[in-house]
């Protein structure tokens, strides 16, 4: 009996497969990806000469950071309509006129990112805390791991960006993806804190209208399809909380979910 072949050795993988493999997988989880208060400040011009480049030179080959920093600078806007603190409760450092407002802002949104990754309790009246962009650390590559199947949908010629958001109970990731006749399918995943993601109600709101729900399959998936290009209000129900993404909008400019993080509202 020929047994040639048989406990051969596969060849070890080159330095240069090694490489390769691991940027794919530092792509994948965003390891180099800079915080979001990093990027904050960047936007802000507070951080260094050095270091102001080396994000510049980021953004200019990383759409993930790109989408997460117009979040931010959608959510730096909105927190304008709420009222300045009297200028005795500043911080007496700030020079009247430089920007502190801003970059105050800027620590309390990522103060509120890292409290919110918690396993906290459900929010007062049975409402959850606001649904709020995940941070670096552990947002990883927007748009995995969402499609029904566990299938990871592609990022290549020109496909959406997902976003990813957390709450006192769940996560919850978006992505949208281009259907026939300039519609447009939204892609959920809901991952509680506690408890099983199926069987979760979700359901979406234009103008104040229930325009298409959908229950989480027993991985915490839901597909809302055939949505028109417009503004939309995303809502889950977890036991007794209702989780809100507010502010997202579908339109063939984009062709991605993008979504404001807002305070829910009963």
């Amino acid at each position: 009996m020929n047994h040639e072949g048989r406990g051969t050795r596969r060849p070890e993988p080159s330095g240069a497969e090694l490489l390769a493999l691991e940027a794919v997988l530092a792509a994948s989880l965003r390891s180099d990806c800079p915080s979001p208060q990093t990027l904050g400040e960047h936007r802000l011009g507070l951080s260094t000469g050095p270091e102001q480049a080396r994000i510049a030179r980021h953004l200019s080959t990383c759409p993930h950071c790109r989408e997460e920093l117009e979040l931010l600078e959608r959510f730096l806007e909105r927190s304008d309509e709420t009222p300045e603190p009297p200028a005795a409760d500043l911080s007496s450092s700030r020079a009247p006129g430089a920007p502190g407002s801003f970059k105050e802002r800027l620590f309390q949104w990522t103060d509120a990112l890292a409290s919110l990754l918690g396993p906290q309790t459900a929010g007062r009246a049975g409402i959850s805390g606001p649904a709020m962009p995940v941070p670096a650390g552990v947002r990883g590559a927007p748009g995995r791991r969402m499609a029904p199947g566990g299938a990871s949908p592609s990022h290549e010629g020109g496909a959406a960006l997902g976003l990813t958001f957390a709450s006192d109970e769940a996560m919850v990731a978006l992505q949208a993806r281009p259907a026939p006749h300039g519609r447009f399918d939204l892609l959920v995943l809901v991952a509680p804190v506690e408890g099983s993601p199926g069987d979760l109600p979700v359901w979406l709101r234009h103008e104040g209208d229930i325009v298409a729900s959908a229950r989480t399959d027993p991985a915490g998936n839901a597909v809302l399809a055939g949505l028109a290009a417009g503004a939309y209000d995303l809502a889950v129900q977890h036991a007794a909380a209702r989780i809100w993404v507010k502010g997202i909008r579908l339109g063939p400019s984009t062709d991605s979910a993008r979504g404001d993080a807002d305070a829910p509202t009963p």
